[in-house]
């Protein structure tokens, strides 16, 4: 590879307009305008007439940039994996290949679940095709104006699109927009659509449907706060009563270091020892270790002070 290549690679891999300014012959390097489209799909269109036409290259910068399709060679916008490569990274790219393809339904449905909106450039034929219509809907309720044929008057295209966007109910069929359950749909998305409703169904009951379906969202919404502040009420109570539990076992573990330390003195002085163990014995009998801490506080005041403790533990 010469230098001025190598300089070029380098150049296009941190400068999208780098291959703009080279020289012609460096636009017809494969190895350079490669480095271009991989980073920069839309490079494409400076690359050589050859490379245009070469399904490689072609393929690498659609798989970048989708949109990249329309700089192909004509050739190369009739390939079915070149043009599958780039409906599957960007919907839209459709638009650019050959009318073949564009009736082609493996690579419309491909097209169509990545963006609904691609179901425009499909054929006439895949625009009346249920599966394809529905894959569309269910990704962008606005593909439905683009719909054809029967389909306008299918409750469940219908729905779908609504689903997504109650702007549907604009191209939906007359049909359609006198169906109380279809109106329904749409109205749980934006009460606005309820405007879009043909008179007949407006006056025909549909209002008295529509209360009840905002009252039951308003219903579930108070449940779902009540239930979400009821859940944060006994989180916080546990915290605070994990916290108790640890202040009172610091509480216990420091009454029996204490009554530990003070019973070495009391049992020299001869008096009171036996009590003082039984004592601090009785407070912490949950405490493992408990009645071996109450023989040792007693044991220093004679064998009645750790009789004491012990039995203040076994009546615990």
């Amino acid at each position: 590879m010469s230098t001025s290549v190598k300089e070029l690679t380098l150049a296009v891999m941190n400068d999208r307009h780098a291959l703009e300014y080279a020289a012609q012959e460096l636009r017809s390097d494969r190895e350079a305008v490669m480095a271009a489209v991989v980073r920069y799909g839309s490079s494409l269109q400076l690359a050589s007439a050859t490379l245009k036409a070469d399904p490689e290259v072609v393929c690498a910068a659609v798989a970048q940039d989708g949109h990249a399709l329309r700089y192909a060679a004509p050739a190369l916008k009739g390939n079915r994996n070149v043009v599958l490569a780039a409906v599957v990274q960007d919907g839209n790219a459709l638009f650019y290949a050959s009318q073949a393809l564009r009736g082609d339904r493996a690579v419309a449905q491909a097209a169509v679940r990545q963006n609904g909106h691609a179901l425009r450039y499909a054929s006439e034929a895949l625009r009346a095709d249920r599966e394809i219509v529905l894959a569309a809907v269910q990704q962008n309720g606005h593909a439905l104006e683009w719909v054809t044929g029967a389909l306008l008057a299918d409750s469940a295209v219908c729905r779908a699109a609504l689903r997504e966007t109650w702007w549907a109910l604009r191209v939906a069929s007359e049909a359609m927009r006198a169906d109380v359950e279809t109106v329904l749909v749409a109205v749980a998305y934006d009460r606005g659509a309820l405007e879009l409703a043909q008179a007949e169904v407006r006056g025909g009951g549909l209002d008295a449907h529509v209360r009840r379906l905002l009252l039951l969202q308003a219903t579930f919404r108070r449940s779902f706060l009540r239930g979400t502040v009821r859940r944060r009420t006994q989180r916080a109570r546990g915290v605070r009563g994990v916290r108790g539990a640890a202040d009172q076992r610091a509480e216990v573990a420091a009454a029996v270091s204490g009554a530990g330390t003070g019973g070495g003195a009391r049992a020299a002085a001869g008096g009171g020892s036996g009590a003082a163990a039984a004592a601090a014995a009785g407070g912490c009998a949950h405490v493992p270790g408990t009645e071996r801490a109450g023989q040792q506080l007693g044991g220093g005041g004679g064998g009645g002070g750790g009789g004491a403790a012990a039995a203040a533990v076994n009546r615990r």
